[in-house]
């Protein structure tokens, strides 16, 4: 399975799909909402796919894909 240490935070956990063999760095935010100016509201899934990494204290918003 993916391996990620108790740092990661994951928003909306039904937006977010983290596949096998992937690794996901400390103190990680990945979230399938945001919001932008002038306050409009973002949603959509978030992807990291089989197999890749995502460094430590990066953050991931809605719409991302990261590997194949």
């Amino acid at each position: 399975g993916a391996s990620f240490p108790d740092t990661v935070v994951i928003a909306d956990p039904h937006l977010v799909r983290v596949a096998a063999e992937a690794v996901i760095g400390h103190g990680t935010l990945i979230s399938g909402h945001t919001t932008t100016r002038p306050r409009v509201f973002v949603q959509g899934p978030v992807d990291i796919n089989h197999g890749a990494s995502v460094g430590a204290h990066c953050v991931v918003w809605p719409g991302v894909a990261i590997g194949d």
